[in-house]
């Protein structure tokens, strides 16, 4: 599934698509309108698609870009403002629309209201599943570090012992080679 969303892009992103995603950003900002909204988010779709591709976390960064442009003020009401304009004008020109009818198109907008929400909270569970899952990740890590430092400082400590003792077992040889020398050497000179 992986390689069919790296075929989006088939090769890594060009400086001139985040030019433009820069650009969108900006327009985003500052005229938000439901276009460009989409155009900001079909972009950052494509980045999130591709990094998802090579497994590079930068995704979650996109992924983040993606819910805070959904998620602004003038961005909501800007999605909500065109669904209304969307059904008046089918309205106006279907007349022959029966209440029943205007009230499924309402319960369909709030179905969709709904399913996009739940796309939402599906999302932030997921990046917080793995957020979750990194940082256990580098606790293991951690963890598996603080042991083997542990690990190689007691061989350390023990090489330096084994070292220590083997100095004074040969301290201890020279000074009763040393005083048999000597009473050797006195006892010749007496004899």
């Amino acid at each position: 599934m992986q390689n069919l969303s790296a075929s989006c892009f088939m090769q890594k992103p060009d400086k001139q698509f985040y030019y433009n995603l820069l650009r969108q950003e900006y327009l985003l900002q500052t005229k938000p309108e439901i276009d460009i909204v989409n155009q900001a988010v079909q972009m950052y779709r494509k980045c999130v698609e591709y990094f998802d591709s090579l497994q590079d976390p930068i995704k979650y960064y996109f992924l983040e870009k993606i819910q805070t442009a959904l998620s602004e003020t003038k961005t909501l009401r800007l999605i909500i403002n065109t669904k209304n304009e969307l059904a008046d004008q089918s309205i106006r020109k279907s007349t022959k629309l029966s209440f029943t009818a205007e009230k499924k198109i309402n319960e369909i907008d709030q179905i969709q209201i709904k399913k996009a929400r739940a796309q939402q909270v599906n999302l932030m569970i997921k990046m917080n599943n793995e957020a979750e899952q990194q940082s256990v990740n580098v606790q293991n890590m951690m963890n598996n570090y603080v042991d083997e430092r542990e690990n190689v400082e007691k061989k350390l400590k023990q090489d330096l012992d084994c070292q220590q003792n083997n100095i004074n077992v040969r301290l201890m040889k020279r000074r009763m080679a040393q005083r048999n020398m000597t009473v050797s050497h006195s006892m010749q000179q007496l004899a």
